[in-house]
């Protein structure tokens, strides 16, 4: 790993910092390590080590890639901003192109073709010069948009390392998707959106011509599970990603999929590999995934992994059934809002 990034905090640090830090990790299932050198993060996409020096504080970052190495960056200041706002605030990163340029994990790209294939259910295409620099890193992505009816203001690095977002009448709206192609002979990314009211990516898939421009942030976050067994569960906005993961373990894994749509035209999940079964809940008929997951509760086992990407409260529900009542291991884990009502 070649991409190191360093930043130096000069004064003291909280007694209770690491202990935050394994707090933070835990929750969300991140792998982390505590030796003499200090406290890291692990990914696969690098790592991010908080090391306590006589006078302060190191942070070093080492990424796979520039961009791995930014998104670690902006990870380790995001959960610095949780733990010791006063610390975050006076970090600055050394090992970073310069100021005023769009961060290494950001990418412009322009609109080339919105098509509908379900009733609710959007295909995007985009054309991307920088396709190849989003080949590997996770299933998903943030879709950066401009806000209706104002020429783009994108972020952009400042002289310390820091991505500087517009704000005011500049403000970026962030929608995180899940990838369905990335063609790299063409430069080319596809992703799927459900389309719903008073959603700004349902207004601007559908009200923006082709050629306007938009920025890609990512990939991030969204591995595969490589469990023997999965749960696999989610509402229309996940049907990309359980989509991708039976893709990439057919014939790896076995399990349930559980699934609630509002017009079954949208379960758009193609065929379901040997081994797996198939529940589709319709939402017209009042079953939803809460009491659907919670049907299976005895069927879910200490070493299958449970994926659920949904609306909030739905994850919520579920993260103290299985995780707070049940203590199911949060390693085999991952409990994603992807939305929510409020």
């Amino acid at each position: 790993m070649s991409n190191l990034a360093i930043a130096f905090h000069a004064g003291p640090v909280p007694v209770d910092l690491f202990d935050g830090l394994r707090a933070y990790a835990e929750r969300f299932g991140l792998e982390w390590r505590h030796d003499e050198l200090g406290f890291h993060l692990i990914s696969t996409r690098g790592q991010t080590a908080f090391c306590l020096e006589p006078q302060g504080m190191t942070v070093m970052v080492t990424g796979l890639d520039p961009a791995a190495q930014h998104q670690l960056c902006e990870g380790a200041v995001f959960v610095l901003d949780q733990l010791c706002p006063a610390i975050s605030a006076q970090i600055e990163w050394s090992g970073f192109a310069p100021e005023g340029n769009l961060p290494p994990s950001m990418h412009l790209a322009r609109l080339r073709d919105v098509s509908r294939i379900g009733p609710n259910t959007l295909r995007v295409e985009l054309d991307c010069p920088e396709t190849g620099q989003m080949m590997e890193g996770g299933m998903h992505f943030s879709l950066i948009l401009p806000p209706k009816g104002r020429p783009p203001v994108w972020p952009a690095l400042n002289a310390r390392g820091r991505t500087v977002w517009p704000d005011g009448a500049h403000t970026l709206h962030r929608a995180v998707f899940t990838f369905v192609g990335r063609d790299l002979a063409r430069n080319r990314v596809t992703f799927d959106m459900f389309a719903h009211e008073g959603s700004p990516a349902t207004d601007w898939a559908l009200g923006t011509p082709n050629g306007a421009q938009v920025l890609l942030s990512g990939p991030g976050g969204g591995e595969v599970p490589t469990a023997d067994r999965l749960i696999l569960a989610g509402d229309e906005t996940a049907l990309p990603a359980i989509r991708a993961i039976l893709e990439a373990r057919a014939g790896q894994a076995s399990g349930h999929v559980l699934i609630e749509v509002g017009d079954l035209g949208d379960q758009l999940l193609g065929s379901i590999p040997d081994g797996f079964t198939l529940t589709v809940l319709h939402r017209q008929t009042g079953a939803n995934l809460t009491e659907g997951l919670a049907h299976l509760v005895d069927q879910v086992g200490p070493d299958d992994f449970l994926w659920l990407a949904a609306e909030a409260d739905a994850v919520r529900a579920t993260r103290e059934l299985y995780v707070a009542q049940r203590g199911h291991n949060r390693k085999n884990t991952y409990l994603a809002s992807y939305w929510s009502r409020r």
